[in-house]
């Protein structure tokens, strides 16, 4: 076959191409910026859910939290999966910064899985969270159908919002939560621990 062939093809398959891409792009819904989405949540709050609890076993407890029933002065919507090696980095200080203000109402952090099974959630908990304190609550979005309405792109991603659950602060990546410019911050938000 001639090079004329070829060139012909190409350009065809280039022109339907972009084509479909400009009709899909044409047809879905205008979504918002990540810096006029985290804005929205800055003035009208984070979006709500209703997500299962996971026990230290890894099982699903009864029922489900809702976001609208915590009221902490500050709650952590921490997105992770244990596939995630710096999730697994990052949770060891989530939950030493939870015991150090699991006196009172002041601080609530939310571990969001986005783990498809429940079977490699199990046993990632199992060995990990020996015990945990009472404002250290598991979650399992599966699929990570929630981290995908807070527009989540990259895990660990951790949300900090106020006890009207509008956003104070969102910090991408692995964390080391006891940082010093990290305690300076909670202590102006929340006292000392």
């Amino acid at each position: 076959m001639s090079s004329k062939f070829y060139w012909g093809l190409a350009v065809a398959i280039l022109v339907c191409a972009s084509t479909v891409i400009f009709y899909l792009s044409s047809q879905s819904p205008k979504s918002l910026n990540l810096a006029e989405q985290l804005q929205v949540f800055r003035t009208e709050g984070v979006p709500e859910f209703r997500l299962p609890m996971i026990n230290l076993k890894g099982e699903p407890l009864e029922g489900a939290l809702e976001l609208k029933q915590i009221h902490s002065k500050i709650i952590f919507i921490n997105f992770w999966a244990s596939w995630c090696a710096p999730c697994i980095q990052e949770i060891p200080s989530l939950l030493r910064l939870a015991n150090m203000y699991q006196s009172g109402e002041r601080l609530t952090i939310l571990a969001v899985s986005i783990e498809d099974d429940v079977n490699s959630l199990r046993s990632f908990i199992a060995p990990l969270f020996e015990s945990v304190p009472a404002n250290f609550i598991i979650l399992h979005d599966a699929g990570g159908a929630q981290a995908k309405t807070y527009g989540t792109i990259k895990i660990p991603e951790t949300y900090i919002i106020d006890s009207e659950h509008k956003l104070v602060m969102k910090v991408v990546d692995a964390q080391d939560w006891l940082g010093q410019q990290f305690l300076s911050f909670l202590k102006t938000r929340l006292g000392a621990p």
